[in-house]
C-alpha cells in the first residue's frame, strides 16, 4: 500500500478540519502518515481511522515522501493567500462543506471527570473563558474581560491534561467566551448547554474571514475588539 504524508504538524484545529482530506486519501487506497508535533502526540489516542497513522514530527520527516502540503496551501495557491483554511481543500480539489462528518473522536470520560472536579469541585454554575491562541510552546494570550457574579473557569495549558479532557467542562458551561481556537471545532461535536457563545478573533481588529464559515452547530456571536 502506497503511503501519502500530510504536512500539517501543528494547528490542531487545522488538523481537525482537514481530517476529510486524510479520509479521501485512504478511500483511494493509500495509507496516510500524519506527523504531528510532540505537544499533540495524544491525538492518536482519540482519533482513529483505518490506514491513518499519526506519527512524531521531526526535521526531515517529509524527505523522500509523497507529501500533501496543507500547511503551506495558501502560499502554493496565491489566489487563496489570505484564505488559509479554504486553501487546504482547494489544494486537493475537495469540498470542505461536510468537514464535520469526518471529525470524530473518542472521549475519555474518566479524564474529563478528573479535570471537571479539579476545576469545579463544588459543581457551581460557571462561565468558561478561553484566551490562549496558537500551538504550544508559541501561544499568545488575548485578554477577554467579563463582568459577572458567576464563577469563571479559564482554559489554560495544564501539562497533565490534553485538549479533549475539557469536553465535560465545555459542555456544561452556562456561557462561553472564546478566542477562535481548536476548541471551537471540538464544540461542534458536543452537547452544549450554554445559552450564549461569544467568539473573539485572534486578530486585532477582529477578522473572521478565515474561520467564520467553519461552525455548523454552535451559533456564535462574533465579537469586535
Amino acid at each position: 500500500m502506497e503511503t501519502i504524508t500530510i504536512k500539517q504538524p501543528a494547528g490542531i484545529g487545522d488538523i481537525f478540519y482537514c481530517l476529510k482530506i486524510a479520509f479521501i486519501c485512504t478511500a483511494k487506497g493509500y495509507k496516510v502518515e500524519w506527523p504531528v508535533i510532540k505537544e499533540f502526540s495524544y491525538i492518536k489516542d482519540y482519533i482513529k481511522y483505518p490506514n491513518l497513522e499519526f506519527t512524531d514530527f521531526f526535521d526531515g520527516c517529509y524527505i523522500d515522501k509523497r507529501v500533501i502540503d496543507l500547511q503551506d496551501a495558501n502560499l502554493l495557491l496565491p489566489e487563496y493567500r489570505s484564505d488559509v483554511m479554504r486553501a487546504k481543500y482547494k489544494l486537493v480539489e475537495a469540498n470542505a462543506d461536510d468537514w464535520l462528518d469526518f471529525f470524530k473522536f473518542f472521549r475519555n470520560k474518566d479524564r474529563e471527570e478528573l479535570l471537571y472536579n479539579h476545576l469545579n469541585p463544588n459543581n457551581e454554575e460557571y462561565i468558561l473563558r478561553s484566551q490562549n491562541v496558537g500551538s504550544p510552546p508559541n501561544s499568545l494570550t488575548k485578554p477577554i474581560s467579563i463582568e459577572t457574579d458567576l464563577k469563571i473557569i479559564d482554559i489554560n495549558f495544564l501539562p497533565e491534561y490534553n485538549l479533549f479532557d475539557w469536553c465535560k467542562i465545555l459542555e456544561n458551561a452556562s456561557e462561553i467566551y472564546m478566542v477562535d481556537t481548536s476548541f471551537m471545532y471540538i464544540m461542534e461535536r458536543l452537547d452544549m448547554k450554554a445559552s450564549s457563545f461569544k467568539l473573539y478573533s485572534r486578530w486585532t481588529p477582529a477578522n473572521f474571514s478565515v474561520v467564520g464559515h467553519i461552525p455548523q452547530n454552535v451559533k456564535w456571536q462574533f465579537m469586535e475588539w
